[in-house]
C-alpha cells in the first residue's frame, strides 16, 4: 500500500482520507524512509551508530521534500531532542515550508529488571520537570522561524501551558497528564489558564505569547549555557532562593 512513489505514499493516503495535515515523526525515520522509498529497509541490520550523522540528516530532509512535493495539506514535523544542533535542523526545515514543529518527541526507553536480569519497557510517563527543554527551545525559536512551535513533553498543568506560551510556543501537546487524570482534566487546565489570564488582564493568548522569549529579553544569557557557570558559582544563593531545587 505504501509503495515507493511519493504520489502513492503515506502522505497522499493521509491526505485522501481527509486529514488536515501530515505530521512527520523523525524518530521513526527508518519506517518512514522505507515507506517513501529512499532505500533503507526497516529490518536493516546495520546499527544506527554506524550511520553517518550528516547522511541521516540528508535523508530526513529528502523525506521532507518528497512529502512536501506530494501533498497539498500542511506538513508538520515532530523532532527528537537528540540532534547535535536542533536549531539548525528546524531552520532548514522551516525554509522548506514546514508549517509546524513539535518539540520534542518523548522516546520510550528500555529498563532492566536486575532480579530477572531481563529488559522491560515501562510506560515512561513524563513529569513536570521534563518540560524545561521544550520551554528553552520555544524561547529560542520564537520570532526566528515562520512555522508554528508546539511544545511537548512534561506539560501537565495550566501553569505549564502558560509557561510555554510565555516562552513563545503557539500551542502544546499533552499526553501523560491525560493518561493520569483522564480526558476531563483538560477542562481544569483550560480553567487554570483562563484564571491566570484574568488575573493578569490578558484577553487572548497573543497578548503574552513570546513575552519571555529570547527575542524579547534584554538578558542574552537566559536561554544560553553561559548561565550554567553563574549557577555553579552562586549555588548557595540559588538553593536559598529555590529551596525545592
Amino acid at each position: 500500500m505504501l509503495g515507493h512513489r511519493p504520489e502513492f505514499g503515506p502522505g497522499r493516503i493521509i491526505e485522501r482520507c481527509g486529514r488536515l495535515h501530515v505530521d512527520l515523526d523523525t524518530s521513526l525515520q527508518v519506517l518512514v524512509i522505507q515507506a517513501i522509498g529512499l532505500g533503507h529497509r526497516a529490518d536493516d541490520p546495520e546499527p544506527v551508530l554506524l550511520v553517518q550523522y550528516l547522511e541521516r540528516i540528508d535523508k530526513q530532509i529528502a523525506i521532507l521534500k518528497k512529502v512536501k512535493g506530494s501533498v497539498k495539506i500542511p506538513v508538520s514535523v515532530k523532532l527528537s531532542p537528540f540532534y547535535a544542533n536542533p536549531l539548525n535542523i528546524v531552520s532548514q526545515m522551516d525554509q522548506l515550508g514546514v508549517k509546524g514543529f513539535v518539540l520534542f518527541n518523548r522516546l520510550f526507553q528500555p529498563d532492566i529488571d536486575i532480579k530477572k536480569e531481563a529488559h522491560y519497557t515501562p510506560l515512561n510517563a513524563s513529569n513536570r520537570e521534563d518540560n524545561k527543554l521544550s520551554l528553552r527551545f520555544a524561547g529560542l525559536l520564537y520570532g526566528s522561524v515562520t512555522g508554528s512551535i508546539c511544545s511537548s513533553t512534561g506539560i501537565h498543568t495550566g501553569e505549564d501551558v502558560v509557561k510555554m506560551i510565555l516562552a513563545g510556543a503557539d500551542c502544546v501537546q499533552i499526553v501523560s497528564t491525560v493518561y493520569k487524570n483522564k480526558i476531563e482534566y483538560i477542562s481544569t487546565i483550560i480553567e487554570d489558564i483562563q484564571s491566570w489570564m484574568k488575573s493578569k488582564n490578558y484577553s487572548k493568548l497573543a497578548d503574552f505569547r513570546g513575552k519571555l522569549s529570547n527575542k524579547n529579553l534584554n538578558d542574552p544569557f537566559v536561554y544560553k549555557r553561559a548561565q550554567y557557570i553563574d549557577l555553579l558559582l552562586n549555588s548557595d544563593q540559588i538553593f536559598k532562593k529555590y529551596p525545592t531545587v
